[in-house]
């Protein structure tokens, strides 16, 4: 439990003007595996997205004023993850075949990204003075990923 009450004021208003990023980027959360199915990955979002409320309204109730909650990005398209999975569990039906990208580990962030900002919206709700950003990775990552080119000259 997150507690301020040693802090002095200007302590506290030090706490409330400081920027907090509050979440995790890349999945880590999860533990992915080849053999993972998606169900089981799944299952685990409600209560993974419940500790980072949690954390972000502890630190609210502290005085804190602005938040930023990162999305994951499309953890499918990872090198990391593609690299294992090619390794161990090579399935040509497992890859999107727009992006190259693992279908199942998308779906999963796409679940996670759904369930997190459905959390922030009611974050929002609740402590209306604070500034509770939520950050999309996944998009832009995967926009990246769809179309390279556009972000500059292709090298071998």
């Amino acid at each position: 439990m997150l507690s301020l009450q040693t802090c002095n004021a200007e302590c506290r208003d030090y706490f409330s003007r400081s920027l907090f990023i509050v979440g995790h980027i890349e999945g880590r959360d999860y533990v992915l595996v080849p053999s993972s199915k998606l169900p089981m990955m799944v299952s685990y979002a409600a209560k993974i997205i419940q500790i980072i409320a949690g954390i972000i309204k502890e630190l609210l109730d502290q005085g804190a004023q602005t938040v930023v909650v990162p999305g994951n990005m499309p953890i499918g398209c990872l090198p990391t993850k593609l690299d294992v999975f090619d390794l161990y569990a090579y399935d040509k039906s497992s890859y999107d075949p727009k992006t190259g990208c693992i279908e199942r580990y998308n779906t999963l962030s796409r679940h996670h990204n759904y369930l997190l900002l459905k959390a922030v919206k009611k974050l929002r709700v609740n402590y209306p003075q604070a500034k509770i950003i939520y950050a999309d990775f996944y998009e832009p990552v995967l926009n990246f990923v769809r179309f390279p080119q556009r972000y500059g000259k292709l090298q071998n």
